[in-house]
């Protein structure tokens, strides 16, 4: 792994963060939970830098009345909900 890796979220984290596993439905879920930055490039992989990953998760905690409409990470028992559809 090289350092520019570590300024993305992997494809994996992608996929727990979403619950999904397609590029489209990833973007769609990141953009709806405030992750306006993601995006998929020209390899179909969903691409979203680490600092706004955590810039838009740390204003969430420390906005509690947003807090209901901010990215929160699923819960394995949403995953699975998710991973059926």
């Amino acid at each position: 792994m090289t350092s520019s890796s570590h300024l993305l979220l992997s494809q994996d984290e992608i996929t727990d963060v979403t619950g999904y596993r397609k590029p489209a439905l990833q973007v769609r879920e990141l953009h709806s939970r405030g992750f306006v930055r993601a995006r998929v490039n020209v390899l179909n992989r969903v691409v979203l830098e680490r600092a706004h990953f955590e810039a838009v998760c740390s204003s969430a905690a420390g906005n509690s009345a947003q807090a209901a409409n901010q990215p929160q990470l699923l819960t394995p028992a949403s995953l699975l909900r998710k991973a059926r559809r």
